[in-house]
């Protein structure tokens, strides 16, 4: 699994990310994936609302990553700083789907955890077309907002058929990876 920063300097992080993890306690089981596309939604419009691209893909494995690329620059600390405060606020911004909770006992049913702590030191996230261990080897896929509007399951993404989709689409990805349209983070972290 990658890292969120490039090995000359570990401490400044190339993406901001959250990943979109299904709450699995309570009596009903785990939180659907379509909630989990319904959070993903939400996210994308709230970083839409302060001008920042995302990008979405699958997990493989339960849930979705949005990643956010940025300048280099703000130190890991920073940026899991406002990876926080986002996931509070989204949190606030629609209760009834989102949580912050990181406590796992103390995460409500039915919700999807944005996960702010994948910004915090060492952690790593599934590398994209990676192949998980499903029993349909399943593929942490890039999407299209798109594809996620119109109701895409994690079974769609797998090591059979990813091959001739990246072949069809390209490399959906590919924007994440280049060093344009990054978003300057400087101008919405506070001091404190």
């Amino acid at each position: 699994n990658p890292w969120y920063a490039r090995c000359d300097d570990v401490d400044r992080p190339d993406y901001l990310h959250f990943d979109l993890d299904p709450v699995k306690t309570g009596k009903s089981g785990p939180t659907p994936f379509s909630v989990v596309r319904e959070t993903a939604l939400e996210v994308k419009g709230a970083l839409d609302e302060l001008g920042m691209p995302s990008y979405a893909k699958t997990t493989g494995s339960n849930g979705i990553h949005v990643y956010v690329p940025i300048v280099r620059g703000p130190e890991q600390k920073e940026v899991w700083r406002f990876a926080k405060a986002f996931a509070f606020a989204m949190a606030t911004r629609r209760p009834d789907i989102i949580t912050a909770e990181y406590k796992t006992a103390k995460r409500p049913a039915g919700r999807v955890l944005v996960d702010y702590n994948q910004n915090a030191w060492g952690r790593t996230l599934a590398s994209v077309y990676s192949v998980r261990p499903t029993p349909r080897a399943t593929v942490s896929a890039p999407v299209t907002w798109k594809e996620i509007e119109d109701g895409i399951e994690l079974d769609d993404f797998r090591m059979d058929n990813e091959p001739a989709r990246v072949e069809k689409l390209g490399d959906l990805w590919a924007p994440v990876a280049a060093k344009t349209k990054r978003v300057k983070l400087e101008k919405f972290l506070t001091s404190s």
